[in-house]
């Protein structure tokens, strides 16, 4: 369903509880883009407040685009930068109750954010 977006790069934050269904369509899917996907999933479903859930990815995802993922204070955030970056905040604010996931197509490897 994303081929008929007319863009050439996507990053797409995906909040939704369950079985990482979007993490999973990515993963087969062939994309002629850069497509990203940053999601995360619940350890113990059972003390999961869905509210707290969203917001933590979402707090993550923002502190890493700010600048906070930039770890060699290069003014720019690769990838790999983002993807580190988010693991650990996810796992720090939830306090290992969730666990962060990048997935990206082979053209978006090489993605860089720059900063302001």
């Amino acid at each position: 369903y994303f081929s008929d977006l007319p863009v050439t790069k996507m990053l797409i934050i995906d909040y939704a509880l369950g079985d990482m269904s979007v993490r999973t369509r990515v993963q087969n899917m062939r994309f002629d883009r850069s497509v990203i996907v940053v999601g995360s999933d619940y350890v113990d479903r059972r003390r999961l407040n869905n509210s707290w859930y969203a917001q933590v990815l979402k707090q993550a995802v923002s502190e890493g685009l700010e600048g906070a993922a930039d770890m060699n204070q290069d003014r720019s955030v690769q990838l790999h930068e983002l993807e580190f970056f988010i693991n650990e905040r996810v796992n720090e604010l939830s306090r290992g109750m969730q666990k962060a996931f990048i997935q990206a197509s082979r053209q978006a490897s090489g993605v860089t954010f720059y900063l302001d």
